[in-house]
């Protein structure tokens, strides 16, 4: 098997932190983000938060992700949750929320927050999981979709709005209701099509019936509720943690949209797949492509097999 990747190298220039100089001149800088080093804060802590994602707004970088604090970082201190079950036993289980570091330049990290969402959905004992963030150029907020655990009774997946994507987040209520047929889901975000200014919708439905799988679905134009415009891009299947995919995303390469996705594991010790599909519009239809990680060990396709197609 090959070895890990140990290190990723990003060309700021692609994520648009570029530097103009004289005659015309462009100056990119390379930055290196090791897999293998914590990254620090300023203030020399490892930086708390996962799960989430890097965003570019208005020449500043953000690191959104799930604030850990029920157990510390070093790896033989880690202490089993006694409130998870099964193989959730980890870290980051229970006691969530969502921490914000601003950069620069995608190397300085400053801690702004541990908790954008202080008025917590569902009260202080919901757990929050995987934010997504977008900016809405209409109303001129930003909108962050996340899951929350069962505390709230109005669905789990959330959507909660703020000026500026240091917070804080107001709670705007459940983005897919609870007696949607599709409710009863591990993961969703947000995505805006930049060519469009369009939002989707990405969301998973634990299940078998055929309204379960994964799902996209235009939002309106506060980026706060759905439309009636959706597709299917995979169909659900059997098994509480074995008929579905989760995390992942999608983007736009020579006007074609690709989505990618894994393997619904909890924190996925065994690994995870990142299956491929493709289509020409963002509500499809989507076909699978491939699975680059079809070595790993995959409970939705133990042998690298692609998930049953959406009925037509």
């Amino acid at each position: 098997m090959a070895p890990f990747l140990r290190t990723m190298r990003v060309m700021m220039a692609v994520l648009a932190i570029v530097a103009w100089g004289g005659a015309g001149h462009v100056h990119v800088q390379t930055v290196t983000l090791s897999n293998v080093v914590p990254r620090q804060d300023t203030a020399g802590n490892i930086i708390n938060a996962h799960a989430g994602g890097i965003y570019n707004f208005s020449g500043t970088f953000y690191l959104l992700g799930e604030h850990y604090t029920y157990c510390p970082h070093a790896g033989g201190n880690k202490t089993v949750d006694p409130d998870a079950i099964g193989d959730c036993e980890m870290c980051g289980h229970t006691g969530t929320t969502f921490a914000l570091y601003s950069s620069p330049d995608l190397e300085t990290w400053t801690l702004v927050t541990t908790d954008v969402i202080p008025n917590k959905p569902g009260g202080a004992g919901a757990n929050l999981y995987t934010p997504v963030l977008a900016f809405n150029a209409r109303y001129s907020y930003y909108v962050m979709m996340f899951q929350c655990s069962g505390e709230c009774t109005d669905g789990q997946l959330q959507v909660a709005t703020a000026a500026s994507p240091a917070g804080p987040f107001d709670p705007r209520g459940a983005v897919l209701p609870a007696n949607d047929p599709r409710a009863g889901s591990s993961q969703g975000g947000i995505w805006v099509d930049e060519g469009t200014g369009v939002a989707y919708f990405i969301f998973n439905s634990i299940g078998s019936s055929a309204a379960n799988g994964q799902w996209i679905v235009e939002l309106d134009d506060t980026y706060l509720r759905m439309t009636n415009r959706s597709a299917q891009i995979a169909a659900g299947g059997s098994g509480s943690e074995s008929g579905y995919l989760e995390g992942g995303g999608i983007f736009k390469e020579n006007e074609r949209y690709y989505f990618m996705a894994g393997s619904g594991c909890c924190y996925c010790a065994g690994g995870g797949g990142a299956m491929v599909f493709v289509a020409d519009h963002p509500l499809g239809p989507w076909t699978f492509q491939t699975n680059v990680n079809s070595g790993l060990f995959l409970p939705f396709s133990p042998e690298g097999q692609p998930p049953p197609p959406p009925p037509p």
